[in-house]
């Protein structure tokens, strides 16, 4: 299992790359007044909460948002109104297999081997997690998914 300090470097590099696309986005989005559309901002919070699904529930689990269902469960106790879950469901199902997808995951074995943490499955959950928790935008369905993922 990789060690603390380990993590806390592969973590930080995630959480430095994603912080400079973010600022871009957000200059992006105020020059192309993206900030003010009601549609876009709605479908932004619901990436948010899909990716807040997969940070916290991991990628290994299939989330139905329906009945007594983890997921959904989590969303109401958050203030989610149940008028987005529909949304939020199909946000979910969308990031959900773009996670899957092989790129991605040797994306994350990239990423582990250049900060030598060692391969295991604990390892990457733990790694795709933060990932999630560190928000949209960086193997989003809606941008090239996996041009993130090919370089350290």
């Amino acid at each position: 299992m990789a060690d603390k300090e380990q993590l806390q470097r592969l973590f930080e590099h995630i959480r430095d790359e994603m912080l400079a696309k973010l600022d871009e986005i957000s200059t992006m989005a105020k020059r192309n007044g993206r900030a003010s559309d009601v549609v876009e901002m709605e479908l932004d919070l619901e990436a948010g909460w899909a990716y807040q699904l997969l940070a916290k529930f991991g990628t290994r689990r299939d989330l139905t948002l329906e009945g007594d269902c983890g997921g959904l469960s989590y969303l109401i106790r958050n203030g989610v109104p149940v008028s987005h879950v529909d949304a939020l469901r199909a946000s979910y199902l969308a990031e959900l297999e773009v996670a899957r997808a092989p790129a991605v995951e040797d994306g994350i074995r990239r990423l582990m081997f250049y900060f030598d943490i060692p391969d295991t499955a604990l390892n990457r959950e733990k790694a795709m997690s933060k990932m999630f928790e560190a928000g949209p935008r960086h193997f989003s369905t809606s941008t090239n998914a996996m041009s993130w993922w090919t370089g350290v």
